[in-house]
């Protein structure tokens, strides 16, 4: 039996970028520590998504949950989900994904898995608390939250309902957190972009203190801006010189296409942050990885 409500109806309007940045920043804790934001409805209309979104529907999981949606409920995923925000905690153990959703909102949600329960003969028993949709099935749960009608919430951890309503409840810490400044510097209207506040050791004497960056695609090219802060700007040069010899090295080993693209990175330091950035024709960048997307292949 399949399900057809008027809340799946999905708009034909562009996507709102906005509406999971939005939510996850007013909900994410103060201990979040790296944030990525990804435009779902952009990603779809480049060539590289042409090419790899196939490869992964094909795996068997992943066709059994889009079949499951399409045919119970008459949704297609890709329409409905238009950006999303992931945010995880320093030893990414902790985190949460805000998923901004159209043609879907809470009840209709509720409504596709009751006729998914109807058609299979399934067992799973919906709850609604507040702003989380409990589903249980078996003696487990899971739990998934809801900012407004239209973003929903999945914690890392979805049998954890204390770590959803952590990652949904910062009532606006994120803006008072270290992290504020790193993400104040980000293109938020980038098709992914990220910021993360990370010390880490990258060679002997240097350390990261943070990160961000934004990646665009734009006229069949990718365009990526990337910043690492290091500690000071002698740490800065010295990270600059090891990855300049570092992508020397490789270019010589390198397929043609390969060498291509790394003849487009530019590496250079602004006081303390080393800053990568390159423009990389789609086309060329699929010939250059091919050799890892043949592992997705069925």
């Amino acid at each position: 039996m399949a399900v057809s409500v008027a809340a799946f109806s999905p708009r034909v309007a562009g996507a709102d970028t906005a509406r999971a940045w939005t939510a996850a920043k007013a909900g994410l804790p103060a201990d979040a520590t790296v944030v990525v934001g990804v435009d779902l409805a952009a990603i779809q209309k480049t060539q590289t998504f042409a090419t790899l979104f196939p490869k992964l529907r094909s795996k068997p999981r992943v066709a059994e949950i889009f079949d499951l949606l399409k045919d119970h409920c008459k949704l297609d995923v890709l329409a409905v989900v238009q950006s999303a925000v992931f945010a995880t905690s320093a030893d990414h153990d902790d985190g949460a994904v805000y998923l901004a959703v159209t043609g879907i909102d809470r009840a209709g949600l509720a409504s596709c898995l009751a006729a998914v329960n109807q058609e299979n003969g399934s067992k799973i028993a919906i709850k609604q608390d507040g702003n989380v949709t409990q589903l249980t099935k078996d003696n487990g749960s899971s739990y998934m939250g809801w900012v407004g009608k239209d973003v929903l919430v999945v914690a890392t951890h979805r049998d954890d309902k204390a770590a959803l309503v952590k990652w949904m409840g910062g009532n606006g810490a994120l803006a008072k957190s270290a992290l504020s400044a790193t993400l104040a510097k980000v293109n938020k209207s980038a098709t992914l972009w990220s910021a993360g506040d990370v010390v880490k050791e990258v060679e002997a004497g240097a350390s990261t203190k943070a990160f961000y960056g934004a990646f665009t695609f734009a006229g069949g090219k990718l365009i990526s801006d990337l910043h690492v802060v290091m500690q000071d700007a002698a740490q800065a040069a010295k990270v600059k010189t090891t990855t300049i010899d570092n992508i020397a090295a490789f270019k010589l080993k390198a397929h043609t296409s390969l060498g291509t693209m790394i003849d487009a990175v530019a590496v250079t330091t602004s006081g303390n942050e080393l800053v990568i950035k390159a423009t990389l024709v789609e086309k060329d960048l699929l010939i250059g990885i091919g050799p890892l997307l043949s592992k997705l292949d069925p």
